[in-house]
């Protein structure tokens, strides 16, 4: 698997380079997700090019050149050690360095290698909604799966290898089938790992509130009912994948909550969300929950499409 992994060398790491690259990701975390033996990795910095600040460097004459010799030394340096470090696991490893946008950057050299996941970092801010994050614009457009992975200083010991994974299903032929063929196609992910298939049901308040109780009633009755479907149809999927040990969790409420909390008790290693939904209204609403749970989740998240 062509696998392409975006690193942030510079926010609030070590000077040094070892240090700082086991503190991007931790080897042993991203291990129990994806067999890294074998895997084709692409170490990718993106220095971000800021005009106002460009304009003003470039005029300060040799300082400019130093700096972004200083820059370039300190990437490489970083991700040299990172690559080490992953090479000792058994990936192949090259290093790349781009400037430009930083999400698009890494969505279209993404596009260029044809790789088939992008990995990106982000540090758990909890009550912290940053719309402008790299890990949300990346998971949003990106045309290929996307993991994002908290940095390791800030991941929870997980001493287990079977720790549970929790998937979010919208309903959505789409999200049924890129969440199972995910799920399905990691020959390395033992058949009795604990899996929650979580599905949510939540009229909005505007129409519960211009409808009578007994139509707003009824009708979550109907998507309670629609939703043990969709649970029921991906849970026999898994099963017929050799899969042994699912658990169907049907919730009324907000559904990026519900996922999160599902996820906290049982100490989920992995959420996995469908990154496409049933439409435009329906992908509107699939997008506002993956960006709640990118955001917010304390767990490794990946955008299944």
């Amino acid at each position: 698997m062509k696998i392409l992994l975006a690193c942030d060398v510079f926010q609030q790491l070590p000077e040094d380079p070892a240090q700082a690259s086991q503190e991007i990701v931790s080897l042993e975390d991203l291990n129990r997700l994806i067999a890294l033996k074998g895997q084709e990795i692409t170490l990718l910095y993106v220095k971000e090019e800021l005009p106002s600040y460009e304009s003003v460097s470039a005029t300060q004459g040799e300082f400019s050149d130093d700096l972004n010799k200083l820059l370039e030394d300190r990437a490489q340096n970083v991700l040299g050690a990172l690559a080490a470090r992953l090479q000792a696991h058994g990936a192949t490893c090259k290093i790349q360095l781009a400037s430009g946008s930083v999400a698009l950057t890494i969505q279209e050299i993404a596009q260029d290698l044809k790789v088939d996941l992008v990995i990106v970092t982000r540090r758990h801010t909890p009550g912290i909604f940053n719309l402008g994050s790299v890990s949300q614009a990346v998971s949003r457009h990106n045309r290929s799966n996307t993991l994002v992975l908290q940095m390791a200083a800030q991941t929870k010991s997980q001493p287990s290898s079977d720790k549970a994974i929790v998937i979010g299903l919208d309903g959505s032929q789409h999200c049924h089938q890129a969440v199972t063929r995910v799920i399905c196609g990691h020959a390395g992910l033992p058949r009795d790992t604990p899996i929650y298939l979580v599905h949510s049901v939540q009229i909005s308040p505007v129409m519960a509130a211009l409808t009578p109780l007994a139509f707003s009633t009824q009708l979550t009755e109907n998507l309670l009912m629609e939703g043990e479907v969709h649970l029921t149809r991906a849970k026999t999927t898994l099963s017929e994948a050799g899969f042994t040990n699912i658990e169907i969790v049907l919730k009324q409420g907000d559904a990026a909550q519900n996922i999160m909390d599902i996820a906290n008790e049982k100490s989920a290693r992995l959420i996995i969300l469908g990154a496409q939904g049933k439409g435009a209204v329906k992908h509107i609403l699939l997008g506002h929950v993956a960006d709640r749970v990118v955001s917010h989740a304390e767990q490794a998240v990946l955008l299944a499409r």
